[in-house]
């Protein structure tokens, strides 16, 4: 006789919201006539919320909360500039 063999149907849903935000800052000094310095930097923060939900019929839903936090820096710089 043969054993009967039963499958669950396993569902599985991810969900992601991502948010972020940047700022710069750019400085120019003119220390004598014609001639400048300057320099900018800047600044990356993100935040990401992942949500995973696994569910079988007739078996406990798990579900997977995650966080991320992300903390970056842009491309900086100095410069020297001569005015002609």
């Amino acid at each position: 006789m043969e054993n009967p063999t039963s499958f669950a149907t396993v569902t599985t849903e991810a969900r992601t919201l991502a948010l972020g935000i940047e700022a710069a800052l750019g400085l120019e000094w003119f220390p004598v006539e014609r001639v400048s310095v300057g320099g900018h930097a800047g600044l990356r923060v993100s935040q990401a919320w992942v949500r995973n939900t696994t569910s079988a019929v007739g078996l406990t839903t798990q579900v997977q909360n995650q966080h991320q936090t992300t903390v970056a820096t842009l491309q900086s710089g100095l410069e020297v500039r001569f005015y002609f």
